[in-house]
């Protein structure tokens, strides 16, 4: 029972040790966050019309990442 218990968590720790390599990511800034999602159906186009809400990050720097002499939560409709 022992040894099974060893060999779990030597193979535990060489998979946690492979996953973690060096993987490309995009910061937070560079993206839009979704808020808020609708999905509405018009039944006088028979269509389905997607609106949303998001958060886009415009300013850089500074203790408040929010510009307050820009809009940052845009909508959007589709």
């Amino acid at each position: 029972m022992k040894k099974r218990i060893s060999l779990l968590t030597v193979l535990f720790v060489i998979i946690t040790l492979c996953l973690s390599g060096c993987v490309q990511y995009v910061e937070l800034s560079d993206r839009a966050i979704v808020q808020a999602l609708g999905i509405d159906y018009l039944p006088d186009k028979k269509t389905y019309r997607i609106s949303l809400q998001y958060f886009s990050q415009t300013s850089e720097g500074g203790q408040n990442q929010i510009d307050k002499t820009q809009a940052n939560v845009l909508k959007s409709v589709g």
